[in-house]
């Protein structure tokens, strides 16, 4: 019969037992007045004695010699009932014998009556121990049949199971025999792996020894099912005996979890070094289905253009749904807008010939899409939510920083695109530059072509460079080239009339004309065959205007089509108009340096011309002394005056509406110089395009006479249509033929004869002492005592020299511009 627990009881009953009455009395009043609390019941027959033993008696202490049943026979009884009942038998001397043979029946303790009336202390004693040992056997027992916990007692040597509770058999499927045959290395399934790995053996043994330890263990079941086991061993003391008292839990669903979370984290971490969104997508995929056992999943990403959730991968691309609108009607829609899991019946594999899933989600990837994971059997989804969000957390930050990345690699490669657009725009207008300059030093077209084409040529990517001239208005002829492909010019036709080749449409148009793609119409206009055939892919053509007339065409032709952009079509606008310039600059020049020129005087209504005009507002006389034209038309005339106030003249002039300025430059008691700053030309903007000089120009209230010398005869007839027309009323007076036949020496000699020899010996005297050195090296005194005349002497000498050099050097041209 079991016994009540140690923890439910405090006092120690006892039940003694003795048919002698003062012997019962002594040993209670002995018992309970010893120190520790005894609860001493007395009984004088061993019959009766039976009958009061239950659940609550601790110990029973008998005498041996008594009617009709001894002490022996008394516990033989007991004992087939109560076996571990502490029962102590009190024997007289000599009886030695008898204690043997009880001890063999299962007694606790025998003490000798003789000595009970001086021991009882020691009684006491004796009784407490055993009570306490068998309350600590209770007490084991108890623990073996209710915990919760598989509980095993193992030998310390060898492992050996003496013992195990339900649980701990039920936990490996296996009964007390089986279990009692086995030992505790028998339970484990996985082998060491290393020879100094400690087992379950020596943990035992450990726990022996030094005391409590632990570990966890994967078993097999008798069905071959593994799970995890967490045992506790520790050393215990049963009857004077050490065992280890093993203790099992079943920890299978918190490995299960720690495996999960372990794998989860190597997937996490690859998720979060991906550096492609698809590695991303396949990796999210691949773990819910892997790990979280998952039938069917779909990443949807964010379409920021169209406004909608977009399939970007799925476990199956078979019948899904390739894109759902942001309406918060649609679940997923919903888990996007949220940001919260939301449960979906729907699956989004309705073309596939899917059923309605057991259980769908769809949860959030941060602001980058949503994750649709389906089950085609029901279970619960509270781990796997968790596990799954913490996919799409590091889902989400790796679309986050992969597109931080992106955007700063486009930011770099934005930056490298415009560093190397404005350094090529820097080699472009290096080029423009370096163009300027050679051209400052041509003197012919022929030279003005070879040096644009040569330096176009060498820019990256052109391919070809060409400048070509209209003749008899049929056929467009090449004058320079440079580049790698001269053979394009023989394969296309250049007709003026029929060609379709871009350099002939900008002459025949007058405009600026771009193939960005040589590729395209490739049947219609055969010129393009040619230049793919030469690896070209685009073209720019840009007319040359001299004279307000196209007088040739320049073109470019490219290895890519991105060349020619608007910075590049703007720096060809503009090279053309360079060109444009110095071609007029260089007809000009051969016409000022002609030695034949034809005169033209003019006589014009002072009404008509703002000289007359102001002659006649002022009553005064000029004589224009100089003229110094300037690029925009506007021009600046020095007029000599006679018979008026300069200041007056200057004031009158002011306050004309064509000139924006008026000053007195010199004044000589009441005639002077004064300079006119004119919003036109003197002679009007129709004859800037011929070259001319000024012979005479003089204003009185009642005429305006000019003359000019035209440098080519075949400009004669325009520069006369020119001025009449511009002119009403006037007339043309005279036609004279020059001819000056005087070479650059000749003029030369002519100006040194121009000076006195005083000046010619004061003039070079300055210029070889160095006077006209920036700093000076000597000054007019010097020069006046190296001479042996006056300083005054000195400076009017060279002043003279200076006007007479400047008369030579400044003839009156109107048409060329003041940078020439």
């Amino acid at each position: 019969m079991s016994r009540l627990p140690a923890l439910q009881r405090d006092s120690i009953r006892v039940l003694h037992v003795d048919d002698d009455e003062q012997m019962r009395t002594l040993l209670r009043d002995s018992l309970e007045h010893v120190e520790g609390e005894f609860d001493v019941q007395s009984v004088g027959d061993p019959t009766a004695a039976l009958d009061l033993i239950d659940e609550r008696v601790d110990c029973v202490v008998s005498d041996y010699e008594m009617p009709g049943m001894n002490g022996l026979e008394l516990l033989r009884t007991v004992r087939e009932e109560w076996p571990d009942l502490p029962f102590i038998l009190l024997t007289g001397r000599g009886s030695e014998s008898v204690a043997s043979e009880a001890v063999s029946a299962g007694l606790t303790d025998y003490f000798r009556k003789s000595d009970v009336a001086g021991q009882f202390p020691v009684l006491a004693q004796r009784v407490e121990t055993a009570v306490e040992a068998e309350r600590a056997e209770v007490s084991y027992r108890e623990l073996f049949r209710k915990a919760a916990d598989g509980i095993a007692l193992n030998d310390p040597e060898t492992g050996a199971f003496v013992d195990a509770n339900p649980v701990f058999r039920e936990m490996l499927e296996l009964d007390r025999s089986e279990l009692m045959g086995m030992g505790i290395s028998d339970i484990g399934t996985i082998p060491p792996q290393r020879e100094q790995e400690t087992t379950l053996l020596d943990r035992l043994r450990q726990a022996a020894r030094e005391g409590a330890t632990s570990t966890e263990e994967c078993s097999r079941r008798a069905d071959g099912e593994r799970f995890w086991m967490e045992l506790q061993f520790k050393p215990i003391e049963i009857k004077g005996s050490t065992f280890v008292l093993t203790q099992a839990r079943q920890i299978t669903d918190r490995k299960r979890y720690e495996q999960t979370l372990s794998a989860l984290h190597a997937a996490v971490t690859e998720i979060v070094s991906a550096e492609k969104p698809r590695q991303v997508t396949g990796s999210v995929l691949s773990t819910v289905t892997d790990l979280l056992g998952v039938d069917r999943a779909v990443v949807f990403r964010h379409d920021p253009a169209e406004n909608w959730l977009a399939v970007v991968d799925a476990t199956s691309p078979d019948g899904v749904v390739t894109e759902v609108p942001l309406d918060p009607e649609r679940p997923i829609a919903r888990a996007f807008i949220d940001g919260e899991p939301v449960d979906i019946r729907d699956s989004v594999f309705e073309r596939g010939g899917v059923d309605e899933p057991a259980h769908a989600a769809a949860l959030p990837i941060g602001a980058a899409g949503v994750l649709v994971v389906e089950y085609d059997h029901a279970r619960s989804f509270d781990d796997d939510q968790e596990f799954a969000q913490i996919l799409t957390n590091a889902a989400a930050a790796a679309f986050e920083r992969i597109e931080k990345a992106r955007e700063a690699h486009s930011s770099k490669a934005a930056l490298r695109e415009q560093t190397n657009e404005l350094q090529r725009l820097e080699r472009l207008n290096a080029t423009l530059r370096g163009l300027n300059e050679t051209l400052l030093r041509t003197d012919t077209r022929a030279e003005v072509f070879e040096a644009v084409c040569d330096q176009l040529g060498r820019i990256e990517g052109i391919k070809l460079a060409w400048i070509g001239t209209p003749t008899d208005g049929k056929q467009l002829d090449r004058r320079a080239w440079a580049g790698e492909i001269p053979q394009y010019l023989d394969a296309v036709p250049l007709d003026l009339e029929t060609s379709d080749e871009p350099a002939v449409v900008a002459v025949r148009t007058g405009t600026r004309v771009h193939v960005e793609n040589a590729a395209t119409g490739l049947t219609r206009e055969p010129w393009r065959r040619a230049a793919l055939s030469n690896g070209v892919e685009s073209v720019m053509a840009v007319p040359i205007e001299v004279g307000g007339a196209t007088d040739a065409v320049l073109s470019l032709l490219a290895t890519d089509r991105t060349t020619f952009d608007e910075q590049f079509a703007d720096l060809l606008s503009a090279v053309a108009a360079t060109v444009g310039e110095t071609l007029h600059s260089i007809e000009q020049r051969r016409g000022l340096r002609s030695d034949e020129t034809v005169e033209l005087e003019f006589d014009i209504p002072p009404e008509r011309h703002l000289l007359g005009r102001l002659a006649t507002s002022t009553g005064a006389e000029f004589a224009v002394q100089g003229v110094i034209p300037e690029p925009d038309g506007r021009s600046r005339v020095f007029l000599a005056v006679e018979g008026a106030d300069p200041a007056d003249v200057a004031a009158a002039g002011a306050s004309m509406s064509t000139i924006s300025e008026a000053t007195v430059a010199a004044d000589d008691d009441g005639a002077g110089v004064v300079e006119l700053a004119l919003e036109i030309s003197v002679l009007g903007t129709g004859i800037r395009e011929y070259a001319l000089r000024l012979g005479d120009l003089s204003a009185t209230s009642e005429t305006v006479r000019a003359s000019v010398d035209v440098a080519r005869a075949e400009d004669v007839r325009p520069v006369v249509t020119a001025v009449l027309d511009r002119f009403d009323g006037s007339r043309l007076l005279a036609k004279r033929t020059q001819a000056d036949t005087r070479s650059d020496y000749d003029r030369l000699l002519a100006f040194r004869k121009s000076l006195t020899s005083r000046q010619r010996e004061v003039l070079h005297v300055a210029y070889l002492s160095g006077y006209f050195k920036s700093p000076r090296q000597c000054t007019g005194d010097d020069l006046a005592e190296k001479l042996g005349i006056s300083s005054q002497a000195v400076y009017q000498h060279i002043r003279q020299a200076e006007r007479a050099l400047f008369e030579e050097a400044f003839r009156q041209v109107l048409s060329v511009s003041a940078s020439e």
